[in-house]
């Protein structure tokens, strides 16, 4: 969620930003029956980058709808996937 306030650069957390997070990692569970009493809650960890992704995109794409991005996006997810840190770890070697 705070990386698409960060993209966004909003100047407030709206109720509408809160529901479309929490709409993002809903669709993202991977199991659209939700009558099963095993269904999952969360999207799976492996993937997790993605589901940052997908919050952060719905977050920013509802603050510029509500006006309360102070950031001028014309793509919202190249500016979300150019702002998400991508970690790199240089090779180690045994000594």
């Amino acid at each position: 969620m705070g990386l698409g306030v960060i993209v966004a650069r909003a100047s407030r957390v709206t109720d509408r930003m809160l529901r479309a997070a929490a709409d993002a990692v809903a669709h993202r569970t991977g199991d659209s029956d939700v009558a099963r009493a095993d269904a999952p809650v969360l999207p799976p960890i492996r993937d997790l980058r993605g589901t940052s992704r997908a919050v952060a995109v719905a977050v920013a794409t509802a603050a510029v709808e509500e006006g309360v991005a102070r950031a001028v996006l014309d793509d919202v997810e190249a500016a979300v996937r150019a702002a998400q840190w991508e970690p790199v770890y240089p090779p180690v070697e045994a000594v």
